[in-house]
């Protein structure tokens, strides 16, 4: 009876084996689709419109019905705003440029006038960049960044800088956008998409997924480059001179001799401006515009001032939104009177500054710009002072109040210092040198007043009277009068337990020699 338990036992485990065989070999067997045959547009292709049609044929040798995914593969160099990145085609990564934030990830902090590969053994299928670190993704759809971490943005869960690739801390897959898809495509049949709204003149990868219910199939990455859109008529603005100063606005009126009927490089036509002082905007000063017809949140547009007379060298703008026809204008003012810089809490002694008019851009849809500058060397010398004394301030946009920005020297030559400061947005700005300073014990020693909210540096205004000097003290003779008390206690233990071992010694004698 036992035996023939058995011998069911182990018939029923081969029949498990003979069914698990059956269906191995059939997914052996069982035809995957062929990989994609490009149509259109032709790999490497240039002059293609705007809104393209991609279109593949694809073909499964069972005959089974298809889903294909067009996938848009990000671009395959990044740019920071002074840092690049290039990925090769095996998915390693090199970088090169300003690396003071650790963002060419080689492990150091050393800047690269040539190309050094990212110190990683993953390998990459795209990389983006930006002003002060770099991320790329992985095939498998986990992301890692590095360079530098400010307000968490490595995304590894810390603040701390990185110098060489970590992943981000997440188990989500984070895939390379989808362009479109085209569901149920017969077998030889052409699967297409239409990709719409691509930028002129630029370069786009791309590649598809087919899935026939059972095995899937990928293409290569194909690419193409968009047409270069001539302009049926170019913009030629003539402008009038400023007007008069007059409730804080001046105006002025531009033309365009070509009657083209778009605004993309027109000029501002107002500004705000002070009356008397020596801190408005007067006609005549230097100003330089630059415009975009599109500003994109993945590509940081910049703007580089040419003008001499104006000590901004670069201007950049990350958007967290899509942006049309956007222009900033950049005008050099008169030298802001200490007076004024006063009344808002700007210690200091100003060397430049200028005024940002924006069209299209608010500070809504800024997410960050990063603003660089340059200092003459005799200036800084002759108020004394050292680069490090360097900020730059932004006016509120109400009221006389100024914020200090988080201002970073960057480098130096012969002439000039050059630094880089960030900004939440725009409006009026001024390089100022620090005048005030700490004494050894981090008192704040200033030219404005010996008041705790205009102390820069982390300094501490200078505290005086006798309930001051108390209060600073109480705390310091607590903790004396605890320690001494404590080892009062200790003490009067010891002493104790010492007679009490003493008294415990001449008992035990005594009975000895009783």
């Amino acid at each position: 009876m036992i035996k023939k338990r058995l011998r069911g036992v182990w018939d029923l485990r081969y029949l498990l084996i003979f069914i698990f065989v059956i269906i191995l070999i059939g997914i052996v067997f069982a035809a995957a689709p062929d990989q994609p045959t490009l149509i259109s547009p032709a790999n490497g292709s240039t002059g293609i419109a705007l809104s393209p049609v991609l279109t593949i044929t694809v073909t499964d040798s069972d005959a089974d019905a298809m889903n294909v995914t067009f996938w848009n593969q990000i671009k395959s160099i990044a740019t920071g705003s002074s840092h690049s990145c290039g990925l090769l085609s095996n998915g390693s990564a090199m970088c090169w440029g300003y690396n003071n934030n650790e963002q060419i990830g080689d492990g150091t902090n050393t800047q690269r006038e040539n190309p050094v590969f990212v110190n990683t053994t993953e390998s990459f299928v795209s990389i983006t960049g930006d002003y002060r670190h770099t991320c790329g993704l992985l095939s498998n759809g986990s992301a890692m960044c590095w360079g530098y971490n400010g307000n968490g943005r490595i995304g590894d869960g810390t603040t701390d800088q990185r110098n060489n690739p970590v992943f981000v801390n997440t188990t989500e897959t984070m895939e390379s956008p989808v362009i479109g898809n085209d569901t149920n495509v017969a077998d030889g049949f052409d699967a297409t998409t239409t990709w719409a709204d691509l930028n002129e003149g630029r370069t786009y990868l791309w590649s598809t997924t087919v899935f026939d219910g059972d095995s899937i199939a990928n293409s290569p990455i194909w690419k193409f480059t968009t047409v270069v859109v001539d302009a049926t008529c170019t913009e030629s603005w003539t402008c009038t001179e400023w007007s008069t100063c007059s409730g804080g606005t001046q105006t002025k009126t531009c033309t365009d001799s070509n009657s083209c009927g778009t605004t993309v490089n027109k000029p501002a036509e107002s500004q705000t401006c002070t009356v008397g002082g020596g801190g408005g905007i007067t006609a005549g000063q230097p100003t330089e515009s630059h415009s975009w017809t599109e500003i994109t949140p993945d590509q940081p547009a910049e703007m580089t001032i040419d003008d001499p007379e104006i000590d901004l060298t670069k201007i950049t703008i990350t958007t967290t939104e899509t942006v049309l026809d956007a222009s900033l204008t950049v005008t050099k003012i008169d030298v802001l009177p200490q007076a004024d810089l006063e009344i808002g809490l700007v210690s200091g002694s100003s060397y430049q500054a200028f005024k940002i008019d924006t069209t299209g851009i608010t500070d809504e849809n800024i997410e960050e710009a990063i603003i660089e500058f340059k200092v003459e060397k005799s200036w800084v010398e002759g108020e004394e002072g050292i680069a490090e004394d360097i900020s730059l301030y932004r006016k509120r946009d109400k009221g006389n109040q100024w914020d200090t920005l988080s201002t970073t020297f960057v480098s130096e030559d012969e002439n000039y210092y050059y630094f880089s400061a960030t900004s939440p947005g725009f409006s009026i700005f001024v390089v100022v040198i620090d005048l005030s300073v700490c004494n050894n014990n981090g008192i704040c020693e200033t030219e404005i007043g010996e008041d705790e909210t205009n102390c820069p540096n982390d300094c501490v205004a200078e505290k005086k009277g006798f309930f001051e000097m108390i209060k600073s003290y109480f705390w310091t003779g607590i903790v004396f009068v605890l320690v001494v008390v404590m080892g009062l206690v200790i003490l009067f233990i010891r002493s104790k337990k010492g007679k009490q071992i003493k008294r415990l010694k001449q008992m035990m004698e005594y009975k000895r020699k009783k």
